[in-house]
C-alpha cells in the first residue's frame, strides 16, 4: 500500500504521471515533470493489482463471518 500511495504522489492535478524515467539502458536523473508513454501502463498494472488484493481480502472476510 506504501508503493500505490508513493504511485499516486508522482500523479499531477491533470492525471499525468511524473518521475517516469527516460527510455535506457540505465538508470537516469528525474524530476516531478518528467514522464513517458509506458509510465501509464504500469500504473494501471499496479492499480489492477492493487484492486485484486483488496478484492480477494473483502471476499475472504465476506466468507469467515
Amino acid at each position: 500500500m506504501k508503493g500505490w500511495a508513493a504511485l499516486n504522489s508522482a500523479l499531477d492535478k491533470d492525471g499525468k504521471i511524473g518521475w517516469a524515467q527516460q527510455i535506457g539502458d540505465a538508470p537516469d536523473l528525474v524530476s516531478y515533470d518528467d514522464s513517458q508513454l509506458y509510465a501509464v501502463g504500469g500504473f494501471l498494472l499496479a492499480g489492477s493489482e492493487v484492486f485484486d488484493y483488496y478484492t480477494a481480502r473483502n471476499d475472504e472476510s465476506a466468507h469467515s463471518h
